[in-house]
Order: C-alpha cells, then structure tokens, then sequence
C-alpha cells in the first residue's frame, strides 16, 4: 500500500469527525464512554455495540425515541432491544442509575 493509499484509507475512516459540530462533541464523547464500559460489562468489542460512525450520527441527530434510532445506519432491532433505551436516556440527559454507579467504580 502507498503512502497516498494510507491517507486515503485514514480519512474514510474517520469522515464520521465531519458529522459532528462543537455542540455534538460533547454528547459524543458521553456516548463514547458509556460505550466503552458497557463493551467491558458484557465482554465484547466496543464496536459491536456501536461504531464511531454511528455514535456521531446519534450525537448530531439526537433521535426521540427506539424508532428514529432504528433509523442509523447500522442500528439494528438487536442493538435498539439491547441498548435504546440507555442511548436515548443519555441523549435527553436522563440519569441512568445504572451508568452512574458503574461510573463511580
């Protein structure tokens, strides 16, 4: 692979930043980190849960409910079932007792 080949391949892979404005960056890295930690909690990668694409799609677009979610690319009936509801609690800035504590930790 060149050295263009490498820069190009880097910048597709991180277009997702171009989504997100300063408002979003926040909400971003919320989401982020509870990502993060619920990868760990269930002993997988944090990708499977939600991709940084997604992330920043969710961060920007703020979706009202499981339904809007399930409208993000990628998010699918298993990841809305298994996590819409803490997303769309940390969107709306809802404390999640949950996350709280295992913050706390």
């Amino acid at each position: 692979m060149s050295a263009s080949e490498g820069t190009s391949t880097k910048k597709a892979k991180d277009a997702w930043k171009q989504l997100l404005d300063k408002d979003d960056m926040a909400l971003f890295e919320t989401l982020r980190i509870w990502r993060n930690e619920t990868s760990k909690k269930v002993g997988t990668p944090p990708y499977v849960i939600c991709n940084n694409e997604q992330l920043a799609t969710i961060a920007h677009s703020r979706p009202e409910d499981s339904a809007q979610l399930q409208q993000i690319q990628g998010i699918g009936e298993n990841t809305v079932k298994d996590y819409g509801q803490m997303i769309i609690e940390l969107i709306h800035g809802k404390q999640n007792k949950e996350i709280d504590s295992n913050a706390s930790s």
